[in-house]
């Protein structure tokens, strides 16, 4: 064959080997043939997508488990190979399996599907490689309970000296050069309480937009106690003011080769809240999912419903001395204060999540109802010799012008403060530490309720009475606050 009549044929041979290689190209890429007998690729939505890279272990250009497909056409003798970039298992977070209790639905493992279109043509549908959504949203865990241990201080009670000694001819009066004050040196009931604090929730609906909470605080009962006794040396004593003559006196109980005695004074105090409030979510961010999971958020609650808040606390003080003759008594001065406050709470809680780790800021107030109830009491007990006790109405700070039961009502807030910061322990349980101050404003203390301005006809088997009945009852009411530390677990499903 000589070059003139080989060259159309050369040409001819070139012009088909283009095409072929053209074919092969499209089919091999995923574009549909234009005409003949063939093999087809399109691609569809995904039924099953990973939301992790797959290049986070194995590169962007290539991923573990690629998918390749080969079909030969069932009419002609020559196979068509078709081939796509395939789809890669989802590729688990590094803390993802731990700490994310938030099942996702993919939908169904992915095949390439093989159907035969119009002109015998066969159309193979790959799974694309592109990224989405998965088929359902994940679920918010629909109930949560918390516990925490609490570390808490209650602001003490302001109280008077009760007890003091005198030394050098001092009997025990304030002021008087060598008096001083046994009881007490400090507020009381100021030390740090043990407690605890309960709570739980549930969502409405499965994206956790709306719900209902509760909780339970509790410390435990907080005491203070003192005694003394001696037989005059040094000089035991109660102070008080003398209306009728004006200056600093006292009720002595131990005195040199005149009387001898003791005295014991305890004190109380028990705090107890509880609460209920809806939660409506104002504010979440896309990348909030859910409780657990190892992502970044910030989510904003509003908070609205009912505070329940009851402090009680007492103050009992028992004396008794002997005196010549022999002649016994026994004194005692009850004030006790109950404290109940019932009012509407609105509040704003915000959530701040960094993967395994959280961050919450609580901000609430209570505005409502505070009643106070005060209960004061004495009484002084006479034995004679070997003769029957007589007793007698009032001790020393509790006589008749003041003992008696008596009730107030007032408006009160009570807001507070809180801060916690959480890590997950595991896909479901959560640690917690953080600091709650709360503030109570309006609250009747017993120590506070006591008038030292004492009028000493009017103490039992004292004689007539004469002159201004005092003590007397006048309502005192302070504000109060509570804080401490918090040491919680977290438990969502």
């Amino acid at each position: 064959m000589n070059a003139r009549n080989g060259y159309p044929l050369n040409l001819a041979f070139l012009v088909s080997l283009c095409l072929c290689g053209a074919l092969f190209v499209r089919c091999s890429y995923g574009q549909q043939t234009t005409s003949g007998v063939g093999a087809k690729t399109v691609s569809r939505a995904p039924q099953r997508l990973p939301i992790w890279e797959p290049s986070r272990q194995y590169g962007a250009g290539q991923a573990k488990g690629t998918v390749g497909n080969s079909v030969a056409p069932s009419t002609g003798g020559n196979s068509v190979a078709a081939s796509g970039p395939g789809v890669a298992a989802p590729v688990a977070p590094k803390v993802g399996s731990q700490y994310d209790p938030c099942p996702v639905d993919y939908g169904p493992t992915l095949e390439p599907i093989v159907t035969e279109g119009p002109g015998n043509d066969l159309v193979v549908v790959l799974p694309s490689a592109q990224h989405g959504l998965p088929q359902t949203q994940p679920a918010r865990p629909s109930v949560w309970f918390d516990f925490n241990y609490l570390m808490w201080w209650v602001e003490g009670s302001r109280t008077p000296a009760l007890v003091t000694s005198g030394i050098g001819g001092s009997t025990g009066a304030l002021g008087d050069l060598g008096t001083e004050v046994l009881f007490p040196t400090t507020m009381l009931n100021s030390d740090m309480r043990h407690g605890a604090r309960a709570g739980a929730g549930c969502w409405f609906d499965d994206a956790g937009q709306i719900g209902i909470e509760g909780d339970y605080l509790i410390l435990l009962k907080a005491s203070e106690d003192f005694s003394v006794s001696g037989d005059g040396n040094p000089v035991l004593a109660r102070p008080f003011f003398n209306v009728v003559s004006g200056l600093e006196d006292s009720h002595v109980f131990a005195f040199p080769a005149v009387a001898s005695g003791s005295i014991g004074i305890s004190s109380d105090s028990r705090l107890q809240g509880a609460g209920l409030w809806f939660r409506k979510a104002i504010l979440e961010t896309n990348d909030f999912r859910c409780d657990g999971n190892d992502l970044s958020g910030t989510r904003v609650d509003f908070l609205a419903g009912y505070r329940f808040v009851q402090l009680d606390e007492g103050l009992l003080i028992s004396e008794s001395f002997e005196a010549a003759g022999p002649t016994r008594f026994d004194l005692y001065d009850s004030f006790a204060a109950e404290n109940t406050f019932h009012g509407a709470n609105l509040g704003v809680v915000a959530e701040i999540r960094r993967w395994a780790f959280s961050l919450e800021l609580l901000m609430q107030l209570a505005l409502g109802h505070s009643s106070a109830k005060v209960v004061i009491d004495g009484a002084t007990t006479t034995t004679v010799g070997a003769g029957a006790p007589v007793v007698s109405d009032g001790g020393l700070l509790a006589l008749t012008t003041n003992s008696g039961s008596y009730t107030q009502n007032e408006l009160a807030v009570i807001p507070e403060l809180g801060v916690s910061v959480g890590c997950n322990i595991t896909e479901r349980l959560r640690a917690t530490f953080g600091y709650t101050f709360i503030y109570w404003s309006r609250v009747a203390r017993p120590g506070e309720q006591i008038d030292r301005n004492l009028n000493p006809t009017y103490f039992p088997n004292n004689g007539p009475a004469v002159g201004a009945p005092q003590p007397e009852f006048t309502f005192v009411t302070s504000d109060m606050w509570i804080q401490g530390m918090n040491f919680g677990l977290d438990y969502r499903f």
